[in-house]
C-alpha cells in the first residue's frame, strides 16, 4: 500500500501511535498514515491517539449513531481496531475539517468532553494535551513533567522539570527550542 510514497520506514512515535496504539502492524502502512498527517497539517501524535480512543469508544460501544460521518462505512461502523484505510479518511477530513472533523481536531479531551462521561473516562491526556509514546514509568522525571508542566503532556516541554522554566521562556518569548540545546542548564 506505500508503494510511491516518501517513507519506507516509520518513526517511534509514529509507529507507536499510528501503529501499535491502533492495533495496526502492518509496518509499510504506519509511514501511509505518517505521511497523510503531514500532508494535510495534524500533528501525528495528536492523530494516533485520537484514532486509539475513538478505536475504544466504537468497541465500548460509547459513539452516538452515526457520530463519524466522514464517510458511510465510518458512520455506520465506526473506527475498528487495525482499520487503516479508516484512519486515513478521518485524517483526511480532520485536515479539511469536514463533519465531525471539525470537533475532533481539538483533539481526545474535547472529543470526549462532548460524547459523554464514559468517553471522559477513557480520554488519555494531562491538560487537554495528548501522551507522546514515550514511557513516563521509565523515568520518573518525565511523567512529574506531563503532570506539572504548563501545557500538560507535552514532550517538549522537557524531560526534566529543572528545564521546565526555560521551555516557558523560550515559547513566551518566540525562542527556538533546538537552541536550548546548545546551552548548559
Amino acid at each position: 500500500p506505500t508503494a510511491g510514497h516518501y517513507r519506507e520506514a516509520a518513526h517511534f512515535e509514529h509507529a507507536g501511535l499510528l501503529g501499535s496504539a491502533c492495533g495496526v502492524s502492518d509496518e509499510k502502512v504506519i509511514p501511509l498514515l505518517s505521511e497523510t498527517c503531514n500532508e494535510v497539517g495534524v500533528d501525528v501524535i495528536s492523530a494516533g491517539n485520537l484514532m486509539a480512543f475513538l478505536m475504544d469508544a466504537t468497541e465500548r460501544d460509547l459513539l452516538p449513531a452515526g457520530f463519524l460521518d466522514v464517510s458511510d462505512r465510518l458512520g455506520r461502523d465506526g473506527l475498528r481496531w487495525g482499520d487503516w484505510r479508516g484512519m486515513i479518511e478521518l485524517i483526511e477530513a480532520l485536515g479539511e475539517r469536514r463533519g465531525v472533523a471539525d470537533l475532533l481536531s481539538g483533539g481526545v479531551a474535547a472529543t470526549a468532553a462532548s460524547i459523554g462521561s464514559e468517553a471522559e473516562a477513557i480520554a488519555f491526556h494531562s491538560k487537554g494535551h495528548e501522551y507522546a509514546a514515550w514511557n513516563p514509568k521509565a523515568l520518573i522525571s518525565t511523567g512529574l513533567s506531563y503532570a506539572i508542566a504548563n501545557r500538560g503532556a507535552c514532550h517538549l516541554a522537557s524531560h526534566f522539570t529543572c528545564r521546565q522554566n526555560r521551555m516557558a521562556f523560550l515559547d513566551s518569548t518566540g525562542g527556538c527550542y533546538f537552541s536550548m540545546q546548545l546551552v548548559d542548564d
